[in-house]
């Protein structure tokens, strides 16, 4: 979508065997109604980003083969809003920590997982996907600030330091 004019619709899928960028101040936001209630079934690695205004949405995923193609990248300034918000990366996910994402209902799913609760510097210790999805300072209060969160990845999940999870709106991790 291109910066100030966000691309919107009762649900919109996005996939790619390979990479998927949303560019800097853009926008994908579900708007009005959505008739889909079946799942979205993915096959093999890649890339997928889903708005829906169908809370129930839900997503699969199934042949893997271990690609280190995948790239799923949300520049500054982006936003992603929805009833249901997914983004799935078999490998490599960057998000930009000026990146906006609202939705009830959100599945962020990538090659390697880290939570930051504490203040990072430097490299991360557990790393070995580059870049992969980390959440820290005001992605993970937006993912916290949704109903349902689901985090998944096809490798690893690390927390780092100690602190909270979860906010009065989060009712199921």
């Amino acid at each position: 979508s291109n910066p100030g004019e966000p691309l919107s619709g009762p649900e919109i899928i996005l996939v790619s065997k390979k990479s998927l960028s949303l560019a800097d101040g853009s926008s994908i936001l579900s708007s009005g109604l959505s008739q889909n209630s079946l799942p979205i079934s993915l096959t093999g690695d890649g890339v997928a980003l889903a708005v829906s205004s169908n809370p129930l949405f839900t997503s699969s995923r199934s042949g893997l083969t271990g690609s280190k193609s995948p790239n799923l990248f949300l520049g500054a300034g982006s936003t992603v809003s929805g009833a249901t918000v997914l983004l799935d990366s078999t490998y490599a996910t960057s998000i930009d920590s000026t990146s906006h994402l609202r939705a009830e209902n959100l599945s962020m799913i990538s090659g390697q997982v880290s939570i930051l609760l504490a203040p990072q510097f430097g490299a991360l210790p557990g790393s070995f996907v580059a870049p992969h999805l980390t959440l820290s300072d005001n992605l993970l209060a937006d993912a916290m600030s949704s109903k349902n969160l689901l985090l998944r990845s096809y490798s690893a999940i690390d927390i780092y330091g100690s602190g909270k999870m979860g906010s009065d709106s989060l009712q199921k991790l």
